[in-house]
């Protein structure tokens, strides 16, 4: 006689799996959390990034969907899986401190891809909508292969905590209306103890801004530096350079980048020096795009240097690249 039993359909067992394995690859560098789905808030786990096998103060959310699900289909261009989120539980990812990810799972193919739903939404107004459509880039992955945080994921977590500056001015504007309405949910002394804090906490946020601007900057000195230090070694190498390059390196169209970082480093210099508002995204890309200037330049007189004294060793050069991180 077949016992009265639940059944475990073959769609739990699919979604189950799936956890699973998400669960399995992100242990690699975090400590994972499942949250009670007694009730069903959009999130299925909570992560801590590891450093060395130690807990960080890097923490995210994470909403875990296969690629099979209902409701989630590649874009026409076969870039993006496309997937609606409610509106309502968007506005409760957004209340949240830390930032939720989507990962979308594909068992078969045994392939994890993700995005930032929050980051996407930013600029949208979501108050007369049910629900958003969010890409999640098939170029956004982890599988076996990931045995560390991809530095994106990392980032757009540092770039959500940037965010709370905003979340201090919706305080102090509710603070504003309720002592001007006379409707004040604090006493003096409560409320005195709020302002400070947020006080304590902007002039923390302003001098980290200094100090992580003052950091780029350094950084964007001594690749730029190395870059031309390189290239002066190449032009004078006198066979290679007369091969590749006759009226010498910076005749070529390598001289026009040069002169294109140097005007972009000196204009953001200036824009940094005179407002405390300078964008650090637009710091931070320029530092990524003169590191990798730098580094192609580098593998290039690497390259030459090789090719004009094979014989010779080249430990200076190796011992330059063995630096980057690649």
């Amino acid at each position: 006689m077949t016992e009265n039993l639940p059944i475990f359909n073959k769609n739990q067992m699919t979604g189950a799996k799936s956890a699973s394995y998400l669960k399995y690859i992100l242990q690699r560098f975090c400590l994972v959390n499942e949250i009670d789905q007694t009730q069903d808030i959009g999130i299925d786990f909570s992560a801590t990034i590891l450093n060395n096998n130690r807990p960080t103060k890097l923490n995210f959310y994470i909403q875990c969907k296969r690629t099979d699900n209902p409701g989630i289909y590649l874009d026409s261009g076969k870039e993006n899986f496309c997937y609606s989120i409610a509106t309502s539980t968007l506005n409760y990812w957004i209340q949240k401190q830390d930032v939720t990810f989507i990962f979308l799972v594909d068992l078969p193919n045994q392939n994890i891809y993700w995005a930032n739903p929050l980051e996407q939404v930013q600029k949208t107004k979501l108050i007369n909508q049910k629900s958003v459509s969010i890409k999640i880039p098939l170029n956004q992955i982890i599988n076996s292969n990931t045995k560390n945080t991809p530095d994106d994921i990392q980032f757009n977590i540092y770039k959500h905590y940037s965010n709370f500056s905003s979340a201090v001015i919706m305080n102090l504007e509710k603070f504003e209306s309720e002592i001007e309405n006379g409707r004040q949910s604090f006493n003096e002394q409560q409320l005195d103890t709020i302002i400070s804090n947020l006080s304590k906490h902007h002039k923390e946020v302003e001098r980290k801004f200094i100090e992580v601007s003052d950091k780029l900057k350094r950084r964007l000195e001594y690749d730029f530096k190395k870059a031309m230090y390189y290239a002066i070694k190449i032009d004078q190498m006198d066979e290679i350079k007369h091969q590749y390059c006759p009226k010498g390196i910076f005749l070529t169209e390598f001289s026009n980048k040069v002169n294109n970082h140097r005007y972009s480093i000196e204009s953001l210099y200036g824009l940094i020096d005179t407002s405390s508002n300078c964008d650090l995204d637009i710091l931070y890309t320029l530092c990524k795009i003169v590191h990798e200037f730098m580094i192609d330049i580098l593998f290039f007189y690497r390259e030459l240097a090789y090719e004009d004294s094979p014989f010779t060793s080249h430990a200076d050069i190796e011992k330059e690249i063995s630096k980057l991180k690649l």
